[in-house]
Parts: structure tokens; C-alpha cells; sequence
């Protein structure tokens, strides 16, 4: 698995949708309001979609300020979550790298390809190329001067986007800890600025206009607090209307509205937010989505020195959807140029300034690793971290083990004899305990006594019959003879008798 699909299954896929749409339907705006419209050129996509989306939602603008409210909502979700887990230093140089460099190039483009009288986009404002005027879109510093010039038409909303992280870098310590006081705190800025909108000057008035657009950018904030659990739903939906409220005021105080139809296009822009976040455990990661989502800056900031040329300039020679393909198949190329070369060089280099300012992370406890069964296949592990960082390693296979060979059974021991043996010193000792030693290897062999046999008891003979008063009877013995005595044999005294 590539280090890019790693990265995007640690992404939130509504948030991939929603900078997916965005660049497009600002590009479809612009297309149409700028370039078919003045030069009333017709088309039957256009016809079609505006009798079924933009006229009946009453999204104005050609869909142009719908794709904003999307952008203002998502910065506010994911800038906050990636807010707290940022110092402020790493905060603010990385914002510094992902917003600049991009607008450097693109309003340097915007410089040379007008001093070519080439026509790019242009919203109505003062256009003029010279030094101060190129140095000052380069740092967004005209948007509080008068006269504005503006070179690109749409760096509008990165006025917005640059007050919106100041706020932030400033009240870091206090969203972390207090989320909703740090959320409170700005919407007392916000109202701040509608109220004294023209109390101060022109260029205090014209950061109260873009004060004015920030209850968007905060609504987004909102619900990630709500979601995150850092703030209670009830909270939550208070501050959310706190947030429509002063959405509603700066249409009320005229702070630079185009139409009447800004309130509306926030609500359906919510609720499309608000409905893609909670389906997001069904919703799956796409290549085309991905693609726009990682390119949505750079196609936003160049589609007008790009595109507007290539279709003025084809205008009258090709069919006007060739031309309109041309300009938008180049400004693909060129923001596949920018994010490989421009976006993510500044990025890294971000990165790399702030690895020494960056927030100790908290250390997971490593888990107990047991051996699994041989056959047993591992789990994967299942986290519920919400900005994955990198997926775990896979488990390596159980090691191979060895087959247990089976120990041949014990010999019982031999019977000892039960007679003493000699040792080499003289000593009786038993057979059993003698330990053999070099002299008894070269010691001449003692024949060793035979073992005494056991005695037999002695054969007793059966015992006779004694003698009766001197006689025995013997088989050749007649009645009434009397037998030998032996000589070893002493009759009893007394008187003998005869038998009869």
C-alpha cells in the first residue's frame, strides 16, 4: 500500500466529497456568468440545470457562493480539529506554507499573462498591474485598501480564511481546554465587528465585510466541537444559532451582499454538510473524488488565468463547448503541475520548520502481544481514532515450532547385588555408590569371591517308633523274640513283659 492510500484512509470521505464539488460548481459559475452570459452563448446543460436546481433552491450566482458555503464549513471542521493538536507556532507556519505559496504563484501568473494582453478572469473590481498592486495581492493586504485592486478574482475568500486562522492561533490554548468559550469568544468578535462596522474607517469596514462572513467558517467549528463530544448537542445547537443569527445581521447590515438569496444558500449548504457527516461510516473513498479534493486550491486559484484565456482567445474559431473543454482540461493540467511542484513542496517545508515545535503526542499503551494458536488467524486490530496516522503494522505469522519428539521412557534400575565390593582404598562399599577412577583402569583384575552359597537345612529322617520295654519289631522278627539292643540305645529300667 502506497504512502497516498495510507493517507486517504485516515481521511474523513464527506470532507473529500464536499472539496470534490466545490472547485467544480465554482469553475461552472464562473464559466457561466462570466464568460456564456456576457458573450450570450447558450447551452442546453446549463438551460437544464438551472431549471432544476438553481432556480428552484434559489441558489444564485450560478451556484458560484453554494460552493463557498461548502469550503467556509469544511475549513471550520477540519481546522479546528487539526488546531488543537498543533502549537502555535506549528499552527501558524504550516497555515502560512498551504496558503501562500500557491497564491505567490498564481497572482505571478496572473501579472505576466496580462502584461501579455492576455484576458483573464475578472470580477468587476479595479485591475492594474504594478508593483505595489502585485506585492500587495501577493499578501492579501489589498482586500483592506482603498482602492482595491484585484488581480485574482476569487483570492476573496482567503481573506476570510487567513482572519479566520489568526482568531484561532490566538485562542488555541483556550479551545483546547474551553472549547465553547474560545467558540463564544468569537462570535463576540464577529458581532463586535457587524455593530462598529462603520465607526473606524474604510479599512476597519472592510474587515467587518469579512468578519461577516466568518459565522460560516464558525458554524463548521460548531458542529465539530458537537461531534468531537467536547461540547453537549444542546450547546451546541445554541451556538449554531448564535452562528445564523449574525449570518442573518450582516445581510441586514449591508455588508457587501450581492442578493438576497446568501441566507438561504448557507442553509442548504449546511444541511448538506450536516447530512454527509452523518452518513460518513457508509460512504467510501472514490479516486475521482480524491483527486479533485487534493487539487480543489489549485483548481480554485487557476481556473482564471488558465482557462479564461484559452476560451477567449478559442472563442469564434472552435464550437463553444470545445472551447470551454480546452480551458478546462489545461487548468486540470496546470493544477496537477502546481499540487505536485508548488503545494506539497510548501507543505513539507512546513513540516519540516515545526517538527521541533510540535506537541508531544500521548503514548499509547503497547499492547500485550500473546502468541496465537497455529490455527488461529489474528484479528486485525480494530482503533477509534479519529484522524487515523498510520495503520499498524501486520501481524507477523506465529513462529514455526519445532515437533516435540517424545523422550524415550525411563529404565528402571538394575538390581544391585547385595554383596559389599572392594574399592580401591580397601573400603567395603556398595556397588551402587563406587566411583570408578584411573588406578581401577590400570589395576590388575581381582578375581572376586564367589558369593557364600546358602546353607540347605539339614534332611531330617522321619523318626521311628520307640522301643517298647527293649523290644523293636523288625519285619524279620517272630512274636515274642526279643531284639538286639544297640549299643548306643540305654533301655528304661524296669521289669520287661512279653507280649502275648
Amino acid at each position: 500500500m502506497s504512502r497516498v492510500e495510507r493517507s486517504r484512509q485516515n481521511r474523513f470521505v464527506f470532507l473529500d466529497i464536499m472539496r470534490g464539488i466545490a472547485p467544480v460548481l465554482v469553475i461552472y459559475s464562473h464559466v457561466v456568468a462570466l464568460f456564456l452570459n456576457p458573450h450570450k452563448l447558450d447551452s442546453p446543460v446549463v438551460d437544464l440545470l438551472s431549471e432544476q436546481f438553481r432556480d428552484p433552491l434559489r441558489l444564485e450566482q450560478q451556484m458560484g457562493h453554494f460552493a463557498v458555503v461548502m469550503f467556509f464549513l469544511v475549513s471550520g471542521f477540519i481546522i479546528t480539529q487539526v488546531g488543537t493538536q498543533e502549537s502555535h507556532r506549528e499552527f501558524g507556519v504550516k497555515r502560512l506554507f498551504r496558503i501562500y505559496p500557491l497564491l505567490i504563484v498564481t497572482v505571478g501568473l496572473t501579472a505576466i499573462l496580462s502584461i501579455w494582453h492576455l484576458q483573464v478572469l475578472r470580477t468587476g473590481q479595479h485591475f492594474e498591474i504594478t508593483t505595489p498592486s502585485v506585492l500587495t495581492n501577493m499578501a492579501l493586504a489589498n482586500y483592506f485598501m482603498v482602492p482595491q485592486v484585484i488581480l485574482v478574482g476569487v483570492a476573496w475568500t482567503l481573506v476570510i480564511e487567513v482572519v479566520f486562522y489568526t482568531i484561532v492561533m490566538s485562542l488555541l490554548a483556550v479551545l483546547r481546554r474551553w472549547t465553547w468559550v474560545a467558540i463564544v469568544i468569537e462570535l463576540g468578535l464577529v458581532l463586535a465587528g457587524l455593530l462598529l462596522a462603520r465607526e473606524f474607517g474604510s479599512s476597519f469596514f472592510l474587515l467587518a465585510v469579512n468578519l461577516s462572513y466568518l459565522p460560516v467558517v464558525l458554524l463548521g467549528q460548531v458542529t465539530w466541537a458537537v461531534w468531537s463530544g467536547r461540547v453537549p448537542l444542546w450547546a451546541g445547537t445554541l451556538l449554531g444559532f448564535a452562528c445564523w443569527t449574525l449570518y442573518v445581521l450582516g445581510d441586514i447590515r449591508n455588508m457587501g451582499r450581492l442578493d438576497d438569496a446568501y441566507n438561504s444558500t448557507f442553509a442548504l449548504g449546511f444541511g448538506l454538510f450536516l447530512a454527509l457527516l452523518l452518513a460518513e461510516s457508509r460512504l467510501r473513498p472514490t479516486k475521482p473524488i480524491s483527486f479533485l479534493a487534493d487539487r480543489s486550491y489549485s483548481l480554485y486559484l487557476l481556473h482564471g488565468p488558465v482557462a479564461f484565456p484559452v476560451m477567449e482567445n478559442l472563442r469564434g474559431v472552435v464550437p463553444v463547448w470545445l472551447a470551454v473543454l480546452a480551458g478546462l482540461v489545461l487548468t486540470v493540467a496546470a493544477a496537477e503541475v502546481t499540487f505536485r511542484f508548488v503545494e506539497q513542496p510548501g507543505q513539507r517545508i512546513g513540516r519540516r520548520l515545526t517538527r521541533r515545535f510540535r506537541l508531544p503526542r500521548p503514548k499509547a499503551a503497547e499492547p500485550v502481544r500473546e502468541e496465537p494458536a497455529e490455527d488461529v488467524v489474528p484479528a486485525p486490530a480494530v482503533t477509534d481514532r479519529i484522524e487515523p496516522t498510520r495503520p499498524p503494522r501486520p501481524a507477523r505469522p506465529p513462529a514455526r515450532r519445532q515437533p516435540v519428539r517424545p523422550q524415550p521412557a525411563a529404565q528402571p534400575a538394575r538390581p544391585q547385588p547385595a554383596w559389599p565390593s572392594t574399592d580401591w582404598d580397601g573400603a567395603d562399599v556398595p556397588a551402587a555408590r563406587r566411583v570408578p577412577s584411573v588406578e581401577d583402569a590400570f589395576a590388575p583384575r581381582v578375581a572376586r569371591p564367589a558369593p557364600p552359597r546358602p546353607r540347605r537345612p539339614p534332611v531330617v529322617p522321619p523318626r521311628e517308633a520307640p522301643p517298647v520295654h527293649g523290644f523293636r519289631p523288625t519285619n524279620g522278627a517272630g512274636r515274642g523274640e526279643i531284639d538286639r539292643v544297640e549299643p548306643n540305645s540305654v533301655p528304661a529300667p524296669g521289669r520287661h513283659r512279653r507280649n502275648d
